[in-house]
């Protein structure tokens, strides 16, 4: 429990951090009467447009359950396991503190580990492949803005990756010297192995690739969703594609930051990418809110469930 503290206090230590250097940079006069006019019933609607994501995710994630495992419990308890994973994800480094821990959970209840496996893995990548077919029409969108260049190479050099990972054996030379010289990234690379055998696994599954890929449309769009309602709750009219190719973007490229749940850095990144479309006086205002809806709220909702049922967790 002591080491559990410790990373809840150093991710809002990064996170407080980000947020107060961002506002700093960017508060004005305009910020104080942009936030004496904020629009309370749009806090309604990123609330509701973030309790259907989570809904929709955790309905993909039993169905998978129930379908490739003998797992026999209720949706609460899905719920359960997919918020705390969200928790341990927000205070482990690259966010790979979730997964162990939710495969722990499920082997208490004599789910076959395997199977539970590539239903994690699939419920996580389907999300990360819709953010990925995005991205082109983001580029189109930004194309004229200087800030698309190294967001291109970048997510060049991670799609290099992907073919990587795919095409060479997981015995490979490379990985086992970084795997013995970066302990850090251990995790890391055993989580893309797995990803490979997952989507070998996913391809076979038939018909219920199809309902798997509405959830995740669904999960998806309710989350992206949230973006423009924060600017418009904020009296900023932006372009709400526009606002949801950015989130889409920061959903692949900061997916597997060093900090504890990429605290720190998401926010400072997350503001170069928004600058492009959000006044400067509202700017950090946005961030700090845009994280906690998209990221922090359901990390918060299973750290309080992990911290109720700690005892019965161990």
């Amino acid at each position: 429990m002591e080491r559990v503290k410790r990373l809840i206090r150093l991710t809002i230590l990064f996170y407080a951090i980000a947020g107060l250097i961002i506002l700093l940079i960017t508060v004005r006069k305009d910020t104080l009467k942009a936030l004496s006019s904020i629009h309370i019933h749009f806090l309604f609607l990123i609330i509701l447009f973030w309790m259907l994501s989570i809904l929709f995710d955790v309905w993909k994630l039993h169905i998978l359950l129930k379908k490739l495992t003998n797992y026999a419990e209720s949706f609460y308890f899905t719920l359960k396991i997919h918020l705390i994973g969200l928790f341990f994800n927000a205070i482990t480094p690259f966010q790979t503190g979730g997964f162990p821990f939710q495969i722990h959970l499920l082997t208490k209840k004599k789910v076959e580990v395997g199977n539970a496996t590539v239903s994690f893995m699939i419920k996580g990548l389907s999300n990360f492949f819709l953010a990925f077919l995005m991205v082109p029409f983001a580029i189109f969108v930004f194309r004229k803005n200087i800030f698309i260049l190294p967001i291109v190479i970048i997510l060049f050099l991670i799609f290099a990756f992907f073919i990587l990972v795919f095409t060479l054996p997981d015995d490979f030379v490379l990985f086992r010297k970084i795997e013995k010289k970066f302990k850090i990234f251990e995790r890391f690379i055993e989580n893309f192995k797995l990803f490979k055998s997952t989507w070998k696994s996913f391809i076979k599954m038939g018909r219920l690739i199809l309902a798997i890929f509405l959830l995740s449309i669904l999960s998806f769009a309710f989350h992206i969703f949230m973006v423009p309602s924060i600017f418009y709750g904020l009296g900023v009219n932006v372009d709400p594609l526009q606002a949801m190719f950015l989130h889409a973007i920061s959903l692949i490229i900061f997916v597997g930051m060093p900090t504890p749940g990429g605290s720190g850095i998401t926010e400072a990144g997350g503001a170069l990418l928004f600058a492009t479309i959000a006044p400067k006086y509202i700017l950090g205002i946005f961030v700090i809110i845009w994280r906690f809806f998209t990221y922090y709220l359901g990390s918060i909702a299973g750290g309080l469930l992990y911290l109720k049922e700690s005892n019965s967790l161990k």
